[in-house]
């Protein structure tokens, strides 16, 4: 999932779809309006987190049907070392 510097999503991938809930519809949605599969309060504080860092943070969760997760958020910075965006990875493990 791919969310601008003001957490909006600006694109994502189907596979996605496997940890949040998302429809073509959610583009330019603020992240936190988003349907999680899994508790979204401590998803929030580490996106915040890794925004205000600029350094990339490796997580691991569950979703609601015990599935271990491993969520990757990784700050995009541009040439000129300012936020450009978020980058969010999923995947089961």
């Amino acid at each position: 999932i791919y969310l601008d510097e003001h957490l909006l999503i600006r694109r994502f991938t189907s596979k996605a779809r496997n940890f949040v809930k998302l429809l073509p519809m959610d583009l330019n949605r603020p992240f936190s309006d988003l349907s999680l599969t899994f508790s979204k309060h401590e998803v929030y504080e580490w996106i915040r987190d890794a925004r205000s860092s600029l350094e990339p943070k490796i997580y691991q969760l569950e979703n609601m049907s015990k599935q271990k997760i491993e969520l990757s958020i990784n700050p995009y910075i541009d040439k000129n070392r300012n936020l450009a965006g978020i980058i969010l990875v999923f995947k089961f493990i």
